[in-house]
Order: structure tokens, then C-alpha cells, then sequence
């Protein structure tokens, strides 16, 4: 490992030009290109060492220490990738629209106040990237593309991006997104606290898992974008979250700390919902052949203002409604304008009938045991038909 010190006076500004490059801080050019076994400083320190200094060829180095020294500016033409620990200053400039890689198994992040305007990418592919903020951060894209990024402390404000393409992203680090998309995978998920703040809109499908999930702006869900959820994640809304298709696999606690405005659930779920809650529209569609079960806490009342529809495939089997408690029902209570259309079984549920603001709950078929003001709709019968 070695040192390799940026004092211009190449013959051009490249960094693949030997010439600009110095064993020592304001030593004489000429020393090796740097590598990634190498560190790569900017002090200033120099006749030609605070000039433009242009990354024209893909390059790893193990780090990049630009100190408060080094007033040029750093055109970013193409990927600079980075092993180890990156540490900028708010004296340089930032130009060209080249990415940030961030490899390695370990590194700390410092931005002393300097906003890196283009994309930070995970990049360890098959790899765990883990890398720690000793500050908090302003980028412009925020790319995971290694199996997992774990990022750790302090704050990364996105201006642009978030671009879960091709790998996971967790740590304790909170992400807030200022920007304008959100683009990933069903099986690429977010883990870390993630807060939208501005009109979001979201790509194909997104995967959240373990964290808090804040919306203060919005998440524009419209083209049928579905979510998965997983590791039981909290889910905060504030004004909504239009999801049209939110698929939960397995056994989860999903904790809703504010209204969910539209869900419509498709996958093979058994789900406790937690919270102060309440939903505009309620969707459940069991496709699966094995019983999904919803479990409400017995001490938080639900409201469903616009729809609850709970229904089965040919396939599939009824959705079991249920409290927490094995005494105590739970409250689920339907807007009185509502509609409700459901074939699904119900124990120590109370519908909370209140007139004329509140309903009962009407389901058709289906079993309905230890509760109030739920009814089990027989009007319809199966009779004999000639063909």
C-alpha cells in the first residue's frame, strides 16, 4: 500500500497521467498511476496542485482523502471506484457526472458539508458492502447493486434517486429522499428508515423490509407498482399510500402508525396488523389454498371509510379474520357510506355498530364465531339447476 499525492503539471490533467502524481505531499510528478492498493491524496500542496484534475478512465483506488487544502476541482468523467474510506471537503469543486462505486468489506464516509451531486453506488455485486457515515450526506442517487450494502449512521438525503435495481440495502443509517423516483425489484429490498418527503414516483415493484417507511410527501403507486413486504416493517403514511398491490409473505407484524389509504393484498399472507390504524380500502384476494389469517389488536379500533372486499380464487381458501386476544374482540368497524363485500370466517371480531356513523359487517358464507354486529349472509343458497 502506498500514498500517491495529486500535484498536476502532467502533461494533461488525466489521471492516468503519471506525471500529475507524487510519492510525497508536493513531492516531484512522475511516481506510479494510482491502484487500488494505493490512497489517494489532495491537499493542495504545490505549484499545479489546486488545478483541475479529471478522472478520464475507470480507476480503483483503496481511498480518497481530499482535504480543506484542495481548493481546484475534480471533473468526474467516468467511475471512480473506492475500497476503503472516502473523505471530501466544501473547498473543491465537483464537476463531470461520473459515479461514486463503493466497495470493499469495511470504510467510513465523511462529507465535511460537500454535496456529491451524482450517483453513489453499491457496488460489491456477489459481495457485502459495509460502510459507515461519519456525517450526514446530500447525493444525488443512491444505487445498490451488490447482494447487500450495510450502511451505518447519521443521514443520506437523496436529491434525485433511489435505485434498488439489483441488491439489498440495510444498516442503520436513515435515508430521507427528496427526489423523484424510486426503481427496484420485488426481491431488492430497503431496510434502513426510509422517509419520503417529495412527490416519489415508484418503478416497477419496491421491496421494504425492517424498518420505518415515513411518507410526508407522497408515493405515486398509480401504475398498479406493487410492494412487498417483509421482516415486519412499520409504515407510516401520514396522508396515504395509494398501493394498489402489496404482497406479504409468510407470517408478519406489520405496525401502521398512521392511515393506509388503499391496500389490496395478494399473496399467500398471515398478517397482524398493529397501530393506530385505519384503511380507506381494504382489499384482501386469497390466492393460495391454505387459510390466511388477519389478526387485529384487541385493543385498537380499525376503520374502513370507503371498501372492505375479502374474497377467494377457485383455488383458494377464505381469509380468517381474528383479535390478538384470546378473549377479548378485536374492533374492526366499517364507515357507514362503505361498501363490504366479503367471504371470509370471523372470531371475536366486533363490528362496533353505531348508527348512523358505523355498520354491521356482512359476510357471506364463511364461519362467524364469538362476535358483534358481524353477519353471516345466507340470502344466497345453491340450488339445483337444469342444463
Amino acid at each position: 500500500m502506498a500514498a500517491r499525492y495529486w500535484v498536476g503539471g502532467g502533461a494533461n490533467t488525466n489521471w492516468i497521467t503519471a506525471g500529475n502524481w507524487a510519492a510525497t505531499s508536493g513531492g516531484t510528478g512522475g511516481a506510479t498511476i494510482p491502484t487500488s492498493a494505493d490512497d489517494v491524496i489532495f491537499n493542495g500542496v504545490g505549484v499545479n496542485a489546486n488545478g483541475i484534475s479529471t478522472i478520464s478512465a475507470v480507476i480503483t483506488v483503496l481511498s480518497i482523502n481530499i482535504t480543506a487544502g484542495f481548493t481546484g476541482t475534480i471533473q468526474h468523467n467516468t467511475t471512480l471506484s473506492i475500497t476503503g474510506d472516502i473523505t471530501l471537503n466544501n473547498n473543491h469543486t465537483i464537476t463531470g457526472n461520473g459515479a461514486l462505486n463503493l466497495l470493499g468489506t469495511s470504510g467510513t464516509l465523511t462529507s465535511n458539508g460537500r454535496v456529491w451531486p451524482n450517483s453513489l453506488n453499491c457496488a460489491g455485486g456477489s459481495t457485502t458492502v459495509t460502510k459507515t457515515l461519519a456525517d450526514n450526506w446530500t447525493i444525488g442517487t443512491l444505487s445498490a447493486n451488490s447482494l447487500t450494502t450495510a450502511l451505518n449512521g447519521n443521514t443520506i438525503y437523496l436529491n434525485t434517486a433511489l435505485n434498488m435495481s439489483s441488491g439489498n440495502i440495510t444498516g442503520t443509517t436513515n435515508i430521507i429522499h427528496r427526489g423523484t423516483s424510486w426503481i427496484g425489484t420485488a426481491t431488492a429490498v430497503m431496510n434502513n428508515n426510509l422517509t419520503i418527503e417529495t412527490n416519489v414516483v415508484a418503478g416497477t415493484a419496491l421491496a421494504y423490509g425492517t424498518g420505518t417507511l415515513t411518507i410526508t410527501g407522497s408515493l405515486d403507486t398509480t401504475s398498479n407498482v406493487s410492494i412487498t413486504l417483509t421482516n415486519s416493517p412499520t409504515l407510516d403514511t401520514y396522508n396515504g399510500a395509494y398501493w394498489n398491490n402489496i404482497i406479504i409473505n409468510g407470517t408478519q407484524t406489520i405496525t401502521l402508525l398512521s392511515l393506509l389509504e388503499t391496500i389490496t393484498i395478494t399473496a399467500n399472507a398471515n398478517i397482524i396488523w398493529t397501530g393506530n390504524s385505519a384503511f380507506a380500502t381494504s382489499n384482501f384476494n386469497n390466492i393460495a389454498t391454505t387459510t390466511n389469517t388477519i389478526t387485529f389488536e384487541e385493543d385498537i379500533e380499525y376503520v374502513i371509510f370507503l371498501s372492505f372486499n375479502s374474497f377467494s380464487n377457485r383455488l383458494g381458501t377464505p381469509t380468517h379474520y381474528t383479535s390478538s386476544s384470546a378473549t377479548v374482540k378485536a374492533k374492526l368497524s366499517l364507515y357507514k357510506g362503505a361498501t363490504c363485500n366479503v367471504s371470509a370466517n370471523f372470531t371475536r371480531i366486533d363490528a362496533n355498530y353505531n348508527p348512523p356513523y358505523l355498520r354491521p359487517i356482512y359476510t357471506w358464507n364463511g364461519t362467524v364465531t364469538d362476535c358483534v354486529n358481524v353477519i353471516r349472509y345466507t340470502d344466497l343458497r345453491t340450488v339445483a339447476a337444469t342444463f
